[in-house]
């Protein structure tokens, strides 16, 4: 199981390149924290998946009511169900939703510019996150009330699962009261962590205005060791989705290369079929062939009788009654059929002649060419020459007569 690697930026991207705090979850428990530059970063977060917690004042999370809304149409819908409630234009911003329930979801929207300038960041030291969350997500969840968090870069108010706040202003309280009057399920609880001693007595009479209970707790000043836990044990809405999700991206990289893997694999598949066909072709001719040559081992020796390998055979008894006589130079002569049909010459043998020791053999060809090969092969072999004495094509064969002779070796 791999460690998980929790990246906070110190401040807003405003031209030089922010310091950044970290902190590393081993996979046997132990936690170690850091503070830094992203190329310190990077080194720290070697083998580790990247979550990278962004601020959520840029980052914040909307409710949406899309009633008869599918999650397939979701991506689609959603611009538009928000554009009301937005001041950017919605061609400008990413959209990253949550679970939908009974038609409405939560909504965490972002620039697009601003989270391409996040990504690109990281990416220039070589980190590539696999999730990207904002601040508020970053706080553990309290089941009968809201959690509030002081940070030097602000407040944080988690106030349901996929519900948060990252206050920048310098007055919280006032925030804090809106959102109570405005929410239909006030908290009987609030809890505060952080640093959060110069809002000590303001809290105190905030919960007892309100009727809440406050709740200290007992949890570290810093974050990321909190974020730590809170994160590897909730789900939590990841801006990662849709164009910017890792599937989205390889498909992107692989979409200029489609048209030519498509005539790549159409190229493929007609050579496959293309030897396919010349394999059953070659496999036709081999077995004609080897037809052809049994039928010529029976005809000269009559008196065979099992035939397993007929070029073998022929070869094995014209070696053995080729005596150097008249009457055995004929097996020598017939073994130059032997050698055409040994070197896959394509022939269609039609009649065989002895006489005065020259052997004429009478065949039909495809092709004049093949003659030069016939010629080749016979100059190449020992104790045999040939001749062509006649060709002449008729239709779509050729009719030679070849004149086989006897030399010495």
């Amino acid at each position: 199981m791999p460690d998980h690697f929790f990246l906070r930026l110190e401040h807003e991207l405003a031209g030089e390149e922010p310091s950044a705090s970290w902190c590393r979850a081993q996979a046997d428990g132990e936690v170690m924290s850091g503070q830094g530059s992203l190329a310190e970063a990077a080194e720290a977060c070697h083998n580790a998946h990247i979550t990278l917690i962004v601020p959520g004042a840029l980052s914040p999370v909307i409710q949406a009511s899309l009633p008869g809304v599918g999650r397939n149409r979701l991506a689609k819908a959603l611009p538009y169900a928000l554009e009301e409630q937005l001041i950017d234009d919605v061609e400008e911003l990413h959209f990253a939703p949550g679970e939908l329930k009974e038609g409405c979801v939560p909504v965490v929207v972002v620039r697009r510019e601003l989270l391409d300038q996040w990504l690109a960041l990281l990416e220039q030291h070589n980190m590539i996150p696999q999730r990207v969350i904002p601040d508020y997500f970053s706080i553990p969840l309290l089941p009968q009330g809201w959690q509030l968090w002081f940070d030097e870069g602000g407040t944080l108010l988690r106030s349901q699962h996929d519900s948060g706040l990252s206050i920048t202003l310098t007055t919280p309280m006032l925030i804090l009261q809106r959102l109570y009057d405005e929410s239909e399920e006030k908290p009987e609880q609030l809890r505060v962590s952080g640093h959060s001693e110069k809002q000590a007595d303001e809290l105190t009479d905030w919960c007892e205005k309100n009727g809440v209970e406050l709740l200290q707790g007992e949890t570290p000043a810093a974050l990321l060791p909190v974020a730590a836990t809170t994160l590897s044990q909730e789900r939590v809405i990841n801006l990662l989705q849709g164009a910017y999700s890792h599937q989205e991206k390889t498909s992107r990289l692989w979409r200029p290369w489609w048209p030519a893997v498509a005539v790549l694999a159409v190229m493929v598949v007609s050579l496959l079929i293309s030897m396919g066909v010349d394999h059953q072709r070659l496999s036709a001719t081999q077995v004609a062939l080897d037809q052809e040559i049994k039928q010529l081992y029976l005809d000269t020796f009559p008196d065979a009788k099992r035939v397993v390998d007929p070029r073998a055979q022929m070869e094995a008894r014209l070696k053995a009654q080729a005596s150097g006589t008249e009457g055995d130079q004929f097996y020598q002569l017939l073994g130059g059929i032997t050698l055409l049909s040994d070197n896959e010459v394509s022939f269609e043998l039609q009649r065989l002649r002895y006489q005065n020791g020259e052997l004429n053999v009478d065949m039909h060809l495809k092709n004049l060419q093949i003659l030069d090969q016939i010629k080749q092969l016979f100059a190449d072999k020992k104790g045999l020459q040939a001749e062509v004495v006649s060709a002449s094509s008729r239709g779509n064969k050729v009719e030679a007569r070849l004149l086989i002779k006897g030399t010495k070796s």
